[in-house]
């Protein structure tokens, strides 16, 4: 029976592990959405109107995008590993 008992607090173990992660990996997704969602609302207001439209600004915004795109798909995967 002991060993049943060790297989059964393992397994225990590793559900709450999985779950912790999982739920990084909930929160991650939420926070990445919510963050390119202000940066595309800034550049619909913002950058669209002719009198604020600057080249520079656009494309600072954009690249801004990609970076924290990169920055949040390297995050998931060391969330996974």
């Amino acid at each position: 029976m002991e060993h049943d008992e060790k297989i059964k607090m393992v397994y225990e173990q590793i559900a709450t592990s999985t779950r912790y992660f999982l739920d990084w990996r909930n929160k991650l997704l939420a926070g990445y959405i919510v963050i390119i969602s202000a940066l595309y609302y800034f550049i619909l207001t913002w950058v669209s109107k002719p009198e604020n439209f600057t080249l520079f600004l656009y494309i600072l915004s954009c690249s801004a995008g990609v970076i924290l795109t990169l920055f949040f798909f390297f995050l998931n995967l060391r969330i996974i590993k």
